[in-house]
């Protein structure tokens, strides 16, 4: 290996790193996290390319370099390294850090979009909560929960659902149910009262 291709390869691990950390699934277990975000981009493709300038260029150097550092992981021969390349994947691992990085942009502009106006008091929106970020990594087993706030890395999908009640929450306590019960049947009662008296039925 190359001082070149050793640089390349040190700075590639610690962008894989954190991308392995936000993105990787039990299903996905072993993949490389620069392959789960190109994957993120792909499926992102249409609004990425309206809304986050070289979308694409960032997507098709990505892969080049997966290709690359496949070459060195397996010994597949010489490379075709840059010092560009390490350039540029130190500098994505520092967008990745600071989220400026092509999803993370395309998630703060739909944040942007989406997210409700604050009242003209200043105070919130009524539904400010129903706006939350999934990360990716949760996606297959999506709780609806807000996920904790992380120091680095980056954030996703954004999910405009409300959070779900848990399941005890769901259901009614037997006071709740005979109260709601007696509260329905006092209603018919006066209901039928006010029927009969007004067909002549009964008077007051």
């Amino acid at each position: 290996m190359t001082d070149l291709e050793n640089r390349f390869f040190e700075a590639f691990k610690l962008a894989d790193k954190i991308c392995k950390e936000e993105l990787n699934t039990e299903e996905e277990r072993g993949t490389l996290g620069i392959t789960l975000y190109i994957r993120e981009m792909e499926r992102c493709q249409l609004d990425g390319l309206a809304t986050v300038k070289n979308w694409n260029d960032d997507c098709d150097r990505l892969r080049y370099l997966v290709r690359e550092r496949n070459i060195i992981a397996h010994g597949n021969g010489a490379t075709a390294l840059t010092e560009s390349d390490v350039e540029y994947i130190k500098g994505f691992h520092e967008r990745l850090l600071n989220l400026t990085d092509p999803i993370s942009l395309l998630e703060k502009a739909r944040r942007a979009t989406l997210a409700p106006k604050p009242k003209k008091d200043g105070s919130k929106a009524a539904n400010d909560d129903d706006f939350f970020y999934t990360p990716p990594a949760q996606r297959a087993k999506r709780d609806n929960t807000v996920p904790q706030k992380r120091d680095n890395g980056f954030v996703y999908e954004w999910n405009p659902e409300k959070p779900k009640r848990d399941e005890k929450s769901k259901k009614w306590s037997t006071s709740e149910a005979l109260a709601v019960s007696i509260s329905v049947a006092a209603l018919l009662l006066c209901a039928a009262v006010l029927a009969l008296a007004y067909l002549g039925y009964l008077n007051f």
